[in-house]
């Protein structure tokens, strides 16, 4: 006979906030550090031989290529998941703890 699992929702939602306040936090440190490595490896002049052209968003006048601007916006985006994963968390906790209340 199966064993029937159970989980409350508040405990559902604390999982749900932790898992995205740790990948935010994750992802917002990798996006600083690739930030610090692009500001301090990169020229900033423009160097067409190496296809260097284009000045990197979120970054102050260095300068690199249509990849690196890519791999830049691409991590800013990722930030988005977690945060929802945050709040969706928060919203269930709110209702979980709503229905208690109308229970008693």
């Amino acid at each position: 006979m199966m064993k029937s699992f159970s989980i409350s929702w508040g405990t559902f939602a604390k999982g749900l906030q932790v898992c995205g306040g740790v990948g935010y936090f994750a992802v917002f440190i990798i996006q600083i550090a690739q930030l610090a490595y692009y500001s301090y490896r990169r020229p900033t002049y423009p160097i067409p031989q190496r296809g260097w052209t284009l000045q990197l968003p979120w970054t102050h006048i260095v300068y690199g290529s249509a990849h690196d601007a890519d791999q830049i916006l691409r991590l800013g985006s990722y930030l988005w998941p977690s945060a929802g994963l945050v709040a969706v968390g928060v919203v269930i906790e709110k209702l979980a703890a709503k229905s208690r209340q109308t229970v008693k």
